[in-house]
């Protein structure tokens, strides 16, 4: 499956499918396969990281929770991450930060929290999240995004 022929046919599924269960089920793949760093070449090589960045945008909060697991395994690297930040990844992630669909915050946070280990992403993040945001997940939601939003607090301050 780590052929790029495959890995681009996935993400084409991406853009191109107007199926949710076909684009879920090549996002858990791409998802699945992100945690080597082999496929995560090749996922950049094929524009894995624009195709998902846009699901983000779509008006389905299942795929995009996948969408934002997929982007957090693959902002693993210092490249990765910037790579996110430059394409608007962080502008279509903080639309969901005031949402209320639990699953698809906790992706988004733990996304966030991958992307505030590297210096440029920080410097990008620190200017656009609203301590107000964060105080608000903190007090108003599930445990696990309360200890999420806690965690990029901390690294924040």
């Amino acid at each position: 499956m780590l052929q790029t022929n495959a890995l681009a046919f996935l993400v084409d599924l991406l853009a191109k499918s107007d199926s949710k269960e076909i684009i879920l089920n090549a996002t858990w793949a791409l998802e699945n396969m992100s945690f080597q760093e082999e496929a995560r070449v090749k996922l950049r090589e094929v524009g894995a990281m624009t195709a998902l960045i846009q699901l983000l945008n779509r008006n389905d909060t299942e795929i995009q929770s996948q969408a934002a697991f997929a982007l957090r395994n693959l902002s693993n690297s210092e490249y990765d991450a910037v790579v996110f930040c430059q394409n608007f990844g962080v502008e279509s992630l903080m639309k969901h930060l005031s949402g209320q669909n639990e699953n698809l915050l906790l992706q988004s946070l733990s996304l966030l929290s991958n992307l505030i280990l590297f210096d440029a992403p920080r410097k990008l993040l620190v200017r656009m999240l609203d301590s107000k945001l964060l105080s608000s997940l903190i007090s108003n939601h599930s445990p696990p995004v309360i200890e999420m939003a806690k965690r990029i607090q901390n690294i924040l301050s």
